[in-house]
């Protein structure tokens, strides 16, 4: 949780995730408003899927991918 890396923006049914826990909440309130968005945002290595999440749609922020760029 602690590379940012995963971060998602939930589009669609959000109401649909789980809760945000304590420790993600602080990590998604470090990104600042530029890169999180409340009721939005959320780190996809703290979601588990099940069916309730079914029509759901996520976006990949184009700028969680700038880790991954570095490295390349």
């Amino acid at each position: 949780m602690a590379c940012h890396s995963c971060r998602v923006n939930v589009m669609k049914r959000y109401e649909e995730f789980p809760p945000i826990l304590e420790d993600e909440a602080d990590v998604l309130s470090d990104l600042g408003p530029k890169l999180y968005k409340y009721g939005s945002t959320r780190m996809s290595c703290q979601i588990e899927i099940n069916e309730e999440m079914e029509d759901c749609l996520i976006e990949i922020p184009r700028s969680a991918f700038a880790l991954f760029d570095k490295l390349n």
